[in-house]
Order: structure tokens, then sequence, then C-alpha cells
């Protein structure tokens, strides 16, 4: 009799422990890679990122003895099936034709075809399970993917993706807008149409820069820098790419630079958590990807890296540089969006090219801002032999209040 009360007491706990084990994998929450507390996704489903939601499992995929293994719940995101039972995990289709299990014990799979063969899985922590990526893709007819895409094996993945074949972006593409860093500096660094002007060896460089473009304005700037021919860098409103598309392919175009100046220049929402930033500068440059093609690393906040609203500490923005990023401020404000007369926006800009060696002049682009350039301009060009103006680039040493 207590022999029986033991086994019945050890299959209760067996039966509890699996059905812990399959609520925590049931309960596992699939996030978007916007603004979350991760780093660079190295995951992708799709064209989408993802990560599992717990601080442990956050890079989402492990190697084990030189295969990749992910969490069996990432191929729910492609429309399949996960179920649990006390003695197996079950990916299969929704009409459940097709299926493979993995059982309890890590050792063996089934499927229609196969009733039972050797293949490992392991569970990961927190009770979620994880499945040779490779073998499921296959069995399923799924595409797998890993970068670098010239990797001679699964152990020098950097990054992953799984995929049914709808994608619209390659992976490359997707990496670019969300993990530039995994990336090589040359492939992620914004097309340039022109090569930026030759300095003469005792000029000064001057960056024009300016920024909450495009909108009813920027073209006449454009006219105005077409003019004196000279090329420029604008840092984007993500919020009004689409509106004014033929005026920002017109900007990439003439050769000038394009920065990031998120989606919503909502400063206090980016000092609540600097992830609320980031979000929104892989969001525009994805957007800046799919409607232009093109993407880029330049970025500058909504009124700079130190503002009454939003500051950017040091750690921050080692942090947003170590995901690809490159933060320009500017050391020359024109003040064209504060009230000030034409004249005396001119003015600020000119006392702030002859005060600094190199000035990054900031610009908005607004019809005062129309009024004052023709007098700015006029004032370098006469003084070509001293002042080079040029866009900037990834490459170029920046100016950033960090510093």
């Amino acid at each position: 009799m207590k022999s029986d009360e033991k086994s019945a007491r050890q299959k209760l706990i067996s039966a509890v422990s699996l059905f812990l084990a399959a609520a925590v994998i049931f309960g596992i929450t699939l996030l978007k890679v916007r603004g979350a507390n991760a780093g660079e996704p190295t995951t992708f489903v799709g064209d989408e990122p993802w990560y599992v939601a717990s601080a442990e499992n956050r890079y989402k995929w492990q190697k084990i003895v030189g295969k990749i293994y992910v969490p069996a719940m990432i191929f729910k995101e492609l429309g399949y099936e996960i179920r649990t039972s006390s003695k197996s995990v079950t990916i299969s289709t929704p009409s459940g034709e097709k299926y493979i299990s993995f059982s309890a014990d890590n050792e063996k799979a089934y499927t229609p075809e196969r009733k039972e063969f050797y293949l490992r899985s392991y569970w990961f922590a927190h009770g979620v399970l994880g499945v040779p990526v490779s073998t499921v893709c296959e069995y399923f007819g799924l595409t797998f993917e890993i970068y670098p895409t010239n990797a001679k094996n699964e152990d020098e993945a950097k990054a992953i993706r799984i995929s049914d074949g709808k994608h619209k972006y390659s992976f490359t593409e997707l990496l670019r807008i969300y993990s530039p860093s995994l990336l090589p500096p040359e492939t992620t660094a914004p097309p340039e149409t022109t090569s930026p002007a030759e300095v003469p060896a005792r000029a000064y460089l001057i960056y024009l820069t300016f920024e909450d473009a495009p909108n009813q304005y920027t073209d006449q700037i454009l006219d105005l820098l077409d003019m004196y021919g000279y090329k420029a860098t604008f840092f984007l409103n993500g919020g009004a790419l689409e509106e004014y598309s033929a005026t920002v392919q017109r900007i990439i175009a003439s050769g000038h630079s394009i920065g990031l100046h998120t989606m919503t220049q909502n400063s206090r929402h980016f000092a609540r958590d600097i992830w609320n930033f980031i979000g929104e500068l892989r969001e525009e440059n994805e957007l800046l990807y799919r409607l232009f093609k093109v993407t880029t690393r330049l970025v500058r906040a909504p009124d700079g890296s130190r503002t009454s609203s939003f500051v950017i500490s040091p750690e921050e923005g080692e942090l947003i540089e170590s995901l690809g990023y490159v933060i320009w401020d500017f050391n020359v404000d024109t003040y064209d969006g504060y009230g000030y007369s034409a004249a005396r926006v001119a003015e600020n800009a000119i006392a702030g090219i002859v005060k600094n060696e190199v000035p990054v002049l900031r610009f908005h682009s607004g019809a005062n801002t129309v009024k004052a350039l023709p007098t700015v301009l006029d004032y370098i060009k006469s003084n070509s032999d001293q002042f080079s103006v040029a866009p900037i680039t990834p490459a170029a040493k920046n100016v950033s209040f960090l510093k």
C-alpha cells in the first residue's frame, strides 16, 4: 500500500512539473524589438526581430555542440501550433497533419513519417524547450538563414532568421535596419551619390545641418544649396517621410547626407527610457529603407543630446554608438526657430563660423531659415579661400555634447 502511495505521489509530482513547464512555455510573450530592454536583435522571423521576454533568454538561441537551438515557441510566429503533454512538446501545422514531437526526456522525436528516432532537444532556463532549428525548418519546408552568410557552419553564426519565404527584405537588408553593428562598416554607411568637396589645406570645414525636414520649406532650401553648389546634412523627421517622399528623394539624389531625427521628436517619452529613443531610430531607418532603399547611421536627438527635457548620459551614448549609430550635435545654433529676425539668424551663423575651427551649424527647415540662408551662403562663398562645405559622413569626426 505504501509503495502504491509513493508511486502515486511521484507520478503526481512528475505531472505537475511537466504541467508547470508547459505553462511557462505557453506563457512566454514574444515581443517586437521596439525600444525593449535588449541589445541589437539577433533572431528574426520573416521581416521582424523578436526575443523571449526573459533576461536569461535575451539572445533567443543557443549554440550547443555546433548546432543552433531555438525556443520551440518561435514557430508559433509563423502560424504553427505548439502543444504540450506529460510526455512531449509538439510543433504542428494548424491541421495537425504534419508535426514533430520532442520527448520530455530530450532524447527522441516523433513524426507521422517516422514513429520514433533520435533527435536531441534541450531545456533552456525557465522551462523553455530548445529545438534544433535547422532540422525543424527542413522538416516543415521553412527557410533557415545564418549571418555571416558565408559561415561554414552554424557554430559561426552571429544572427539567424527563419521564414516561410514571404519576407520582403534580404537578411543583410534586415540587419542593416535593426542590427547595423553586425555588418562590416562600409555596408551601413548611407549612400553618397557625390564625394564631399576637397578641402584646401588652409580651409576650415563647415557642416550645414538642417533639422525637421522634410516640410513645405525644404525644397526652397534645396534650391538655395543647388544655387551655391553646397552639400548639407538633413536630420529627417520620420513622421513626414511619406508625405514629402519626393523631397526626400531629391535630398538623397542631390548628394546631401541624411540623418535620423526620430519619428515623433517626443523628448519626454525618450527621457523615460532610452530604448524609446533607440526604438524610434530603428523605426525611422526601417521606413527609410522601405521608401527609398537607404539607411543611415547619423543621429541627432531633438534639440541635441542635452536638453531640459531629454539628456543622453555618457553610458547611454556608448550604448547608442555600440548599436552602430553616430551621434551628431552642433556647436553653432543659429536660433532660426526661435522667433529671431532673419538678419539676427544670419549674424548668429556667421559669428559661429568665425569662432569654431569646425563649425557645425544648426538650422531648421522653416520660413526664417529660407530668408537667412542666402546671407550665410554669400559669406561662405565670398571667403571660399578659407572655408569649404561638405556633408557629414559616418567616418567624419563627430561633434557631440557627450564629449
